[in-house]
């Protein structure tokens, strides 16, 4: 009984480091250069939505706060949402792109996840 006592509170004392993990890594770190500078004006005729708030979801898992065995990535995640979706052979492009990232913090453990949502278009040849 004593050791299980002494092992339960060894894992309490070991709980703080994980909550209090390098600010890097807690921010969702590493970052992914991404270029959301471009634009493109289009007409009410150019254009269908095929699919509104199509959704993709990328996971990942670091162990003890800190070391990362898998990244959730906005690139695995709009991956994912092409996977969701039918448009192969379609001149397709996705609008009105929402991102969110999430962690939930364990003692052992901390799950991150990535979703991105859209509405995915199709561009009309005129």
């Amino acid at each position: 009984m004593k050791k299980i006592i002494a092992f339960v509170l060894l894992l309490l004392l070991a709980a703080p480091p994980v909550y209090c993990a390098d600010k890097r890594y807690v921010q969702g770190y590493p970052r992914t250069a991404t270029n959301d500078n471009n634009q493109t004006v289009l007409a009410p005729g150019d254009y269908t939505v095929i699919v509104p708030a199509a959704h993709g979801k990328s996971r990942g898992f670091w162990l003890l706060g800190v070391i990362p065995f898998l990244f959730a990535t906005r690139s695995r995640a709009v991956n994912n949402l092409y996977e969701n979706i039918n448009v192969n052979g379609k001149a397709t492009s996705l609008a009105n792109v929402y991102q969110e990232k999430d962690s939930h913090y364990f003692i052992l453990f901390t799950l991150k996840t990535c979703d991105v949502t859209a509405d995915v278009i199709e561009l009309k040849n005129k």
